[in-house]
This record gives structure tokens, C-alpha cells and sequence, in this order.
């Protein structure tokens, strides 16, 4: 075996949206870990690291353009574990078959092992397993042995006398039930790696990097209301000292009930005297007229608070050059833009556009938290302090409700998509004997399936599904709602999303009505916004919901629009479920935002992240 001077594990990044997640899996367990190009010379890797991952990604491995490692690679001595495309890419390498999928699988499956082997030691023989992929392993190579199993597909191989682990599911993400034990049996057993990374001493690397970039300049940090770009104020703050740092809330007109004013009292509270707040809806809401699009949103949105930022430092006779953009840009973030070599991109984050994209290449963007997410937030604001009320406070995206209100650039009734005669059988087969009905939705909504981007569209359900003879009535039709939500975007490219009808009454009729954004419409959605998180305070489950996105859709019964509620549970936003409220908390909910004037019906989005993504836009 290759003698390994250093403590840490090299992570082959082959485009995954989890690659960065298993980077912090392995911080979060003590282990310095180190992301590069997959096609890395293996020369270069020897001595450099205890164990070698390669990631999963969207591509194939038979693709000409598709991530490649080098084969040497596996004649270092170092142990190396394959995940997804990893999985795939190992079987390949090493002369075993891979071959087209007759569907894709998202979400959740059961696993069974095999082979005990070293990597499932004390891990139970059937698991629930996170799945994202669409290729498979039809033939392991020669001295593999299959050691896990899902359903009749390959979804582990091991040749323990080289120290080649492979697992089509994914191990670092929370709904992989022993991921984090499997994790550990690779770093600690089988690499024998030592701990050596803490959240503290990365901090303060960060402070010595900070310090060196911004030198005798100052920072501009833009305040979208949420914890990253708060926690990242703060940090520069103490860094660099309140006379170097100048805070800018720019209130869009896209920002929760009452949030401008709520943000400038909790900092003026705290002591910050540093920060100035402007109200630029009206030129928002300018921008945006008669755009639909949702990446065109975005872009818009991401270019305008670039236009804001330079005139507010032009207003205070500031030389922009002295002056460096900070922003609470974290890990997610960068991953979802698509900015790794071989990631696809799900979305244009408004801190990515092609503006501040071009001030990062100038060197004049500073962001303390692009290599952490979201939990790792919180914990370094507690580390400073902060309130526990801004520290939990729940995220919201910079584009804010922008992004939750969908546009159509035309009217549609629900005959002008349908769904091929083999489509329909495969949303029939899977809703057989639930006595669960559907209809799909004209409208798209963003999503990641085998971690590529998709847009595709919405599946409503109606009823309420069948249950017999069980003692948790409502946990048991959870259950059958989960199954189906995750069973027909499987299944079909041309869905990504599944929304059950709250109201009991079957909707016979629809129609999807021209809508942009307009001052009324988002002003409906911020009283439902409102309603909806007032009622999960009032029930005392609000620190069980992470993030609460309320989307309004174009989709009118009687003239109205529809609001999708969509709470979600999650560690880290890189994989989700949906929150199961009780029943009478989303009937209250439900009621009470049918009240508004303009609404017209609610559903709940009761799909997972795969398929779908936290927001719809």
C-alpha cells in the first residue's frame, strides 16, 4: 500500500449536486477533506491523501464528454470508495458492464447487503437508501463480489483486497438511513484516517484569508434579510471593524410581510449603526414587468442589485475600486449555478449572475461563507452571538417572493397538455387501488433528477388515498402520498413535481391565466406567506419546518389564483422531504389563506428534493 503523509481524504468531483455535501459529511465527522478535477494524474495523488471518493454526476459513462478518472488511479494502494456515477465509472474502468436504465430511480429504496464487508460493518442487512440515477451496473468486474443489492439492481461491489468500494445510492445524504455509519467504516476502518478539521480552525482561516484580500479596502455587504448574509455582515464586521464594513438592505418589494422594517430594527437592536435600508421596488417591479421566465427573474434581479449596489456607493462618493461587494453566498449556492466543471445547473442564483460573476473574477467579491452551508451558518452565528431569533430565523431566498409567484405569458385550459397514452398508464399504474385521481399542470417547475436540471410539470392529485386497518391513519396516508410522489417523477421526464388538493372536493375545471409579477398578485401571496407561517407558530411546530416556500400559481377555479404550500424538513437543503402536517394544521392553514381575496384553492407539495427542488422557479 502507497504511504499516505497526509491526514485527509481526496474527493474526484464528477458533477454532482452532493459532491460538496460529502465534503462536509467528512468535515462534520473530523476529517480535512480536498475537492478536485476528476481527471487528476494519478501521480499526483500519491502520498496526498488516507482514501480517494469519486463522486456521482448527471453524465454517462459511455458520453465522450463525461467525467474520466485515471485508471492508475486504482493501482495506488489508497482505498477508493465510488458513489452514483462513481459506482458506474468503477465498473466500467475495471472491465465490468454498465448499461442504460429502463427508468430512473429518485428518492427513497430499500437496500440489502450481500457481503459483509468492511464498509457495512455493524449496518443493519435492509436499509432505506436515497437513490439518483438513471444508468446501472449489469456486471461487476472479475474479483468483485456484489455486495448490496436494490431490488434486482447491483447497488454495491467490493474487492476488499484492493480496497475498491463502490454504492450506487448515496451515503452522505440524511434520508440514507446508515450513510453517516457507512462514511465512518470507509474514513476510520478501512482509511484509518485521523481527525483533524474542526468548524473553529477552518474559521479562522477564513479571518487570515479575509484579512489578506480586503487589505486597505473596504466592504459593501448587500443584506437580503436572510441568516448567511447577516452571519457574513457580522463576520466582516469583527474582522475588519465597523468603520470598514457598510451594510445595504435593498427592500425589493419582494420581501416577507412587514421584512425591511423587521431586519433594520433586530440590527439597529444588536448596535449596528453601519447599515442603510432603500426601498427600490417600484424599479424592481419595473424591471420585471412582463417577464415570465424564471431564469430571466432571476438574472433581472441579480443584475439590479449589482445597478443598486453601484449607485449607492456612487451616491456616498465612494470609489467603487476602494470598494469590494461582500455577500453570504454559501456552498449550495455555488453548486446549483452549476459552477463546478462537470455540475449541471438547476438555477441561476441571483448572487451568479453574469455581473457579479465578472466582479469575482475582478477580485472584488468576498463571500466568508461560500464553503459551508447551511447548518455550518447558524453554528458560526451562535459562535458570534448573534440572536437566536436571527440565528433560526428561517431562510428566504434573495429573489424572495419573486421566485415563489409563477408567470405565464398566456392562458391555457387544462386540454392544451396532455400526457401520451403510455405516460398515463404509468400515473394510473402507480395510483392503482390509492383511489387517488389526477390531472397535470399546464405550468413547469424546476427540479433535479439524476442531478441534472429538469423542467418539467406538476402532477395534482385529488382524494384522499386509501387506508385499512391501520393504527396511525394519518402517518399510513403520508406514506401512500410519499410513495407516489416519488414513484411517477421516476418514472416520467415530463414530471418533477406532485401537489395534492387540500380541499377534499374534486377540481373538475381549470384554466392557467396570463400573470406577471404586479404589485396585487405578490401582495396576495405576502398574506399568505403570513398566514401560513403564523399558523405553524401557533401550533408550536415552527423550528420543525426548515424552510416554508408558499407558491402562487396562475391556476384559476373562478378568476383567482392558487397557493402551493410547501414545507420542508432538511440538515443541510442539498436533499429534502416534505414536512407532514398534521391534518388539521394544513386544513387550517388552508382555510384561513382561503380567505384571502384572490385565492381561489391550496395544495401541498408533497415532493421530495430529488426530484424537485426547494423552490418551484
Amino acid at each position: 500500500m502507497a504511504k499516505n503523509t497526509s491526514e485527509k481524504i481526496i474527493i474526484l468531483d464528477c458533477g454532482s449536486q452532493f459532491t460538496h455535501l460529502i465534503s462536509k459529511k467528512i468535515r462534520d465527522l473530523g476529517v480535512y477533506s480536498e475537492i478536485v478535477l476528476p481527471d487528476i494524474k494519478a501521480i499526483n495523488l500519491e502520498g496526498q491523501a488516507k482514501g480517494i471518493i469519486i463522486s456521482g454526476g448527471p453524465a454517462s459513462v459511455y458520453a465522450d464528454d463525461s467525467p474520466k478518472v485515471d485508471p492508475e488511479v486504482f493501482q495506488l494502494g489508497i482505498p477508493v470508495l465510488g458513489i452514483c456515477y462513481g459506482h458506474q465509472l468503477c465498473a466500467h474502468l475495471l472491465g465490468g458492464e454498465v448499461k442504460k436504465g429502463h427508468k430512473g430511480e429518485y428518492g427513497k429504496s430499500d437496500f440489502v447487503i450481500k457481503e459483509n464487508v468492511d464498509l457495512f460493518e455493524d449496518i443493519p442487512e435492509t436499509s432505506t437508501v436515497w437513490m439518483s440515477h438513471f444508468d446501472e451496473v449489469k456486471v461487476v468486474p472479475e474479483d468483485f463480489v456484489i455486495a448490496g443489492s436494490s431490488g434486482s439492481d447491483i447497488a454495491s461491489m467490493a474487492n476488499q483486497d484492493r480496497h475498491i468500494y463502490t454504492l450506487q445510492f448515496h451515503p452522505e445524504v440524511t434520508h440514507t438511513e446508515w450513510g453517516e455509519k457507512i462514511l465512518e467504516n470507509f474514513l476510520f476502518k478501512i482509511c484509518q484516517v485521523k481527525k483533524t478539521w474542526s468548524l473553529e480552525k477552518y474559521m479562522a482561516s477564513v479571518e487570515k484569508e479575509l484579512r489578506k484580500k480586503v487589505g486597505e479596502k473596504n466592504v459593501f455587504v448587500l443584506l437580503s434579510g436572510g441568516v448567511d448574509s447577516l452571519v457574513a455582515f457580522t463576520m466582516l464586521n469583527n474582522i475588519l471593524g465597523p468603520c470598514k464594513v457598510q451594510g445595504l438592505h435593498v427592500d425589493t418589494g419582494f420581501m416577507r410581510q412587514n421584512e425591511s422594517q423587521d431586519i433594520e430594527k433586530a440590527l439597529l437592536k444588536i448596535g449596528y449603526k453601519n447599515i442603510k435600508v432603500i426601498d427600490a421596488s417600484k424599479e424592481f417591479f419595473k424591471a420585471l414587468e412582463g417577464v415570465y421566465d424564471p431564469e430571466e427573474k432571476r438574472n433581472i434581479i441579480g443584475r439590479k442589485f449589482v445597478e443598486v449596489f453601484n449607485r449607492e456607493v456612487e451616491g456616498l462618493y465612494l470609489d467603487s475600486h476602494e470598494w469590494l461587494l461582500g455577500q453570504g453566498t454559501i456552498y449550495p449556492d455555488t453548486i446549483e449555478s452549476g459552477r463546478t466543471k462537470h455540475a449541471d445547473k438547476i438555477k441561476t442564483h441571483h448572487n451568479r449572475v453574469e455581473e457579479i460573476e465578472k466582479l469575482i473574477k475582478e477580485g472584488r467579491v468576498v463571500e466568508p461563507l461560500e464553503k459551508l452551508y447551511k447548518d455550518d451558518v447558524r453554528k458560526v452565528g451562535e459562535m458570534l452571538g448573534l440572536p437566536k431569533e436571527l440565528v433560526w430565523r428561517r431562510p428566504f431566498p434573495g429573489p424572495g417572493l419573486a421566485i415563489m409567484a409563477l408567470c405565464s405569458d398566456k392562458n391555457y385550459k387544462k386540454e392544451d397538455f396532455e400526457l401520451t397514452e403510455d405516460e398515463n398508464k404509468v400515473i394510473e399504474d402507480a395510483l392503482a387501488e390509492t383511489e387517488l385521481s389526477y390531472q397535470i399542470l399546464p405550468l413547469k417547475s424546476v427540479g433535479v433528477q439524476g442531478d441534472e436540471r429538469t423542467y418539467a410539470h406538476p402532477l395534482i392529485i385529488q382524494g384522499q388515498p386509501k387506508i385499512v386497518d391501520v393504527e396511525n391513519e394519518e402517518e399510513a396516508a403520508y406514506d401512500v402520498l410519499e410513495e407516489v410522489a416519488t414513484k411517477i417523477p421516476n418514472s416520467l421526464k415530463a414530471i418533477n413535481r406532485v401537489i395534492w388538493a387540500v380541499d377534499p372536493k374534486k377540481i373538475r375545471d381549470f384554466k392557467v391565466h396570463r400573470a406577471y409579477l404586479t404589485q396585487e398578485r405578490v401582495e396576495i401571496l405576502k398574506k399568505a406567506h403570513a398566514i401560513a407561517n403564523k399558523c405553524l407558530k401557533e401550533a408550536g411546530v415552527a423550528r420543525d419546518v426548515m424552510e416554508m416556500p408558499v407558491v402562487m400559481l396562475p391556476l384559476s377555479l373562478s378568476g383567482g389564483e392558487s397557493i402551493v404550500l410547501r414545507p420542508l424538513t432538511t440538515e443541510n437543503f442539498m436533499t429534502i422531504r416534505f414536512y407532514r402536517m398534521s391534518r388539521k394544521l394544513l386544513w387550517d392553514m388552508a382555510s384561513e389563506i382561503k380567505k384571502i381575496p384572490g385565492v381561489d384553492a391550496v395544495f401541498y407539495d408533497i415532493t421530495n428534493k430529488p426530484p424537485a427542488t426547494v423552490q418551484w422557479e
